[in-house]
């Protein structure tokens, strides 16, 4: 469905969620690219003159996070909603499926970064795993950087950024259960799930933190809260209502915690639907952006940490800094595009997506999320 511009009923379409990652992407490049250690190794002008006010919203970024759970939550329920009955079998296998798309492009990027470290830098990801030690262990470590689970099980990685897909593989693998939880108990879920960090507070928790995104995420998709038809004049105060609950996620991320901002990610999707997919201009370059927004996430991290830092801020200046590694990130993004196109692999990919589709799944078949 096409976004419209005269006010006509609309939903929350592919071209909303491209545009609210194209502004999570940014967000994501200045946390981590902006962040205090590597502004300070290499001398780098903040992005404003105050340097606390900076490192705030440089740490505010990081609430990118919740923005990207929301999304997935949101996708994965509109897939679930598809379905004429509960059956969890057919359930497990939209999840399993949502993963198949997900390694495909890990482990692609994955094979790059080792062949790209190996062969133009000169350097061996072997020893990242300690492989001269103990091959064995080696083996299963690199098994579980590639399966995402590095972060989970505390063992090397080649790339620290991957943390995520040690929260995002459970949350996919156990969306069924919370999409039946929500449709029982609805808005008593909500409050529950929310009160879970204050409850368990902890430094590196990040599954309960963000667990609120992602259940706030099943809700929105679920309850229709992003379809509807409004006027000018409505759409300009929700806006505003939105950008009011921005400012206070901030507020709250600095003044309560981090987990205040993660819950209240939602407003972003929200800006988006209500005001940025009306403006021509901006909404094709974010559209743009966020189509890339997944090849961006694993690879950025080689890019400005691990394989041309010297290079990437070489430019002193955060906002050059921040223009040349998204310009970087998006020309890596279309050369992986391409080979994946030039060697098959997105043929063989879509293929085995198909075979998968006719073996598992019933009727309806799972929608792109």
């Amino acid at each position: 469905m096409k976004i419209k511009n005269n006010g006509a009923s609309r939903e929350f379409t592919r071209d909303h969620t491209c545009m609210t990652k194209g502004i999570l992407v940014i967000m994501m490049l200045i946390h981590h690219a902006m962040n205090v250690d590597m502004v300070e190794a290499y001398g780098v002008r903040r992005m404003i003159a105050d340097p606390v006010l900076s490192d705030q919203i440089v740490l505010f970024c990081k609430t990118c996070i919740a923005g990207f759970v929301f999304l997935s939550a949101y996708g994965m329920t509109l897939t679930l909603k598809k379905q004429n009955e509960d059956n969890v079998k057919n359930y497990f296998f939209l999840s399993l499926r949502r993963l198949i798309k997900l390694f495909s492009n890990v482990l692609f990027i994955y094979v790059l970064a080792v062949l790209w470290q190996g062969f133009a830098l000169g350097k061996s990801f072997w020893e990242i795993y300690g492989g001269a030690i103990n091959p064995l262990k080696a083996v299963m470590c690199m098994l579980l950087d590639l399966s995402g689970m590095a972060a989970l099980c505390n063992t090397p990685t080649m790339n620290v950024t991957w943390w995520y897909l040690s929260f995002i593989v459970p949350v996919i693998l156990l969306m069924p259960l919370f999409y039946m939880l929500y449709k029982k108990y609805r808005y008593f879920l909500i409050p529950a799930v929310l009160l879970l960090p204050f409850l368990l507070p902890g430094d590196r928790i990040n599954f309960i933190y963000l667990l609120p995104a992602a259940v706030l995420g099943i809700a929105f998709a679920f309850e229709g809260w992003l379809i509807g038809e409004d006027s000018p004049v409505v759409r300009l105060l929700k806006t505003c209502g939105c950008l009011l609950l921005f400012v206070l996620a901030y507020e709250m991320t600095m003044h309560v915690g981090i987990m205040c901002g993660y819950a209240l990610m939602f407003v972003l999707p929200c800006i988006v639907y209500y005001c940025v997919g009306y403006i021509p201009i901006l909404r094709d370059i974010l559209r743009f952006l966020g189509k890339h927004a997944a090849n961006i996430f694993l690879t950025h991290t080689f890019l400005y940490y691990y394989f041309y830092p010297d290079f990437i801020y070489s430019f002193r200046d955060s906002w050059k800094i921040l223009g040349v590694l998204l310009a970087f990130s998006l020309c890596v993004s279309l050369a992986i595009e391409l080979i994946k196109k030039l060697t098959g692999y997105q043929w063989l990919c879509g293929k085995i997506l198909d075979m998968f589709d006719k073996r598992w799944l019933q009727d309806d078949r799972a929608c792109g999320t």
